[in-house]
């Protein structure tokens, strides 16, 4: 999501905020996901292949990581739970970091985004921004689905599929087209001091 501090439009579930970092690159993402317990961490209506808040945890790490190269690492930070709309941190379950599994080279810039945005089929938005991913070059916008190939394709497959417990601000899954931009973060471009 875009911002680790918007409250969701929907005040059940939670959210988790994972830290990725390279050297002095360290960047936060906050995924929103459907309601849970919060001593099980189990799914009020399990999915699938994921029964718990840490199986989702798991899962995006694995998303990740063909995004980025081995110098990044992924970790968890934090978990919320939302009781009666109000959310709080809760100790989270134990959930190993990974690194990066991308091979090509670093972004063009530390600067540079990729962000994800799709409509719900509430008529709301859902928007992911990775900073810096490998092979990130300035480019024209393009649309992912999940018939595109790679690791694209299957982010989209895996956000889209109605198997994962995170979900839009909206708390429902987005819709299966992402417009995909490529632009520079302003504030991580004066923060980088970029000429």
């Amino acid at each position: 999501m875009s911002d680790p501090w918007d409250p969701p439009l929907d005040l059940s579930g939670g959210y988790f905020v994972a830290e990725y970092r390279f050297g002095n690159q360290v960047h936060r993402q906050r995924m929103h996901v459907a309601p849970y317990n919060a001593t099980t961490f189990n799914y009020t209506v399990p999915y699938t292949t994921e029964i718990s808040v840490q199986d989702t945890i798991v899962n995006w790490f694995t998303q990740w990581q063909p995004f980025y190269t081995s110098s990044w690492t992924m970790n968890l930070l934090s978990l919320w739970h939302a009781t009666s709309g109000v959310f709080s941190p809760i100790t989270p379950p134990a959930v190993s970091g990974v690194s990066g599994t991308n091979t090509n080279p670093e972004s063009s810039s530390p600067a540079g985004e990729t962000v994800w945005i799709a409509r719900t089929p509430g008529g709301n938005k859902f928007k992911l921004i990775q900073i810096a991913p490998a092979q990130w070059d300035p480019a024209a916008p393009i649309v992912v689905t999940p018939a595109t190939s790679g690791a694209p394709g299957a982010l989209a497959t895996y956000l889209t599929g109605g198997d994962t417990g995170i979900v839009a601000r909206d708390n429902t899954h987005p819709d299966p087209y992402f417009y995909v931009s490529y632009p520079i973060n302003d504030r991580l471009y004066r923060h980088y001091h970029l000429n």
